[in-house]
């Protein structure tokens, strides 16, 4: 025998035959990378605003403004104000009494008023009327200056004043 002849053309294709049937299904693969987020939607209209609450309770109608002031009475019957806050009581050394009487308590809650004898005539007196007798008789009469008892501090709780210090 001789040897083999080259190959020939190769034929056309046949017919493709009918699909088979569907396989089982494979388990779920991974979960992906998630994707970023999209941009902020835009906002909603504002609502409109509610009623007005109820008035609150008046305050006090004192005056306190960080800085106190103060007021020399040197002579006189004075009736002092809830703007009071320090009053400097000097008799005159010609035997000129000074009294002073308290505001009323009432509208005046949580008012404080501090007085101090500032000199020391001996014929004179410094006098301070219109403290609760729970505390001190009325009127209270103040020391010599630098003497015990030559201060007091009173506060109102808007019925009656009372002594919260006395030096």
């Amino acid at each position: 025998m001789g040897p083999t002849g080259p190959t020939g053309p190769t034929g056309a294709d046949g017919a493709v035959g009918p699909t088979g049937p569907t396989g089982p299904t494979g388990p779920a693969g991974a979960d992906g990378a998630v994707g970023p987020t999209g941009p902020a939607g835009a906002s909603g209209a504002t609502g409109p605003t509610g009623d007005t609450g109820p008035a609150g309770p008046t305050g006090s109608s004192g005056t306190f403004t960080g800085v106190y002031t103060a007021r020399t009475v040197t002579t006189g019957s004075v009736t002092l104000s809830n703007t009071d806050q320090v009053v400097l009581c000097a008799p005159s050394p010609s035997g000129t009494d000074v009294d002073l009487t308290l505001p009323a308590a009432s509208g005046n809650a949580g008012v404080m008023i501090t007085v101090k004898r500032i000199n020391n005539v001996a014929f004179s007196a410094c006098t301070l009327t219109g403290v609760a007798a729970i505390d001190e008789d009325s009127p209270v009469t103040l020391a010599f200056a630098g003497a015990p008892g030559s201060m007091i501090t009173v506060i109102s709780d808007g019925t009656s004043w009372y002594e919260i210090n006395r030096d």
